[in-house]
Order: C-alpha cells, then sequence, then structure tokens
C-alpha cells in the first residue's frame, strides 16, 4: 500500500491482504492515518486506488478498506 499527500506526495508505504475478491482488504490503522488518497499493488502488479474504509479501530490498529474495481480472474481453461 503507498499512501500520498493532498501534493500527491509519497508518505509512506505499508503492508495488507485481501479478504474479499471484490477487494476488501485489511492493513494497520496507522498505515492509512494521515493518508490524503492511497493505492495498493497486488502481487501480479496491478494497481488499485483505495476507495474507501469500512471500518477502522485505532486502538487495535486495524482497518478495513475497499479497493477500486478489482478483476476477477477466469478460472477456465
Amino acid at each position: 500500500i503507498y499512501t500520498y499527500d493532498d501534493q500527491n506526495e509519497e508518505l509512506g508505504q505499508g503492508t495488507g491482504f485481501l479478504v474479499t475478491p471484490d477487494g476488501v482488504g485489511v492493513t494497520n490503522w496507522h498505515v492509512l492515518e494521515d493518508a490524503y488518497r492511497a493505492e495498493a499493488t497486488l502481487s501480479d502488479g496491478r494497481r488499485f486506488p483505495i476507495l474507501r474504509i469500512h471500518a477502522q479501530d485505532e486502538a487495535h490498529d486495524v482497518l478495513l478498506f475497499q479497493l477500486g474495481t478489482v478483476e476477477k480472474k477466469d478460472d477456465r481453461p
């Protein structure tokens, strides 16, 4: 996860993981704490904006986010 300020300068980086095929993910709260915008790079190199925060718990340093459109992989041969 890459985070940026309102001048589009990179603030920092963090890790996270997806928990649903449609792009809901989990990261640490402190990763997105001061971000104006953020985007995630998946292990296959695709990048997606983080569109919204579904839930957050500062005390436990956990945050649930939603990525932009995630293309579902076609499992057919």
